[in-house]
């Protein structure tokens, strides 16, 4: 609780000190045994605490998928299935996946396939 009321505080006393930004203000923040010192010099917030600095970690975006009609349909391929490579065809592209068909299985075993899992037939 108090953790939570003596952030508050920081945020409120950061938002006034932003108010007066032609002059430099400190702030000293007292907290059990430690004196964090804030100093506002017109744009810029100085502190003795590194934490307070920290800028916020942007969030990675997903990479762009780079999907490439490297295959075409008729194409004889090698695909991975649970750890081993097996011989088939494709039969069908879809948005960014390719539906093959096992060679020597029945269709029951058809399914799409992202390019990660493909790599042609030697």
């Amino acid at each position: 609780m108090f953790k939570a009321f003596s952030f508050f505080l920081l945020l409120f006393l950061l938002g006034s000190l932003k108010l007066s930004a032609q002059r430099t203000d400190t702030v000293y923040i007292v907290k059990h045994d430690t004196i964090t010192v804030l100093r506002y010099v017109r744009d810029t917030v100085y502190s003795n605490d590194k934490r307070l600095l920290k800028p916020k970690e942007k969030k990675q975006s997903k990479p762009i998928s780079t999907f490439s009609n490297t295959y075409k349909v008729g194409d004889k391929v090698m695909v991975v299935w649970n750890g081993d490579w097996y011989p088939a065809t494709i039969i069908e592209q879809k948005d960014q996946q390719y539906k093959i068909t096992y060679d020597g299985f029945s269709s029951s075993w058809d399914e799409y396939v992202t390019p990660d899992r493909i790599k042609k037939r030697e």
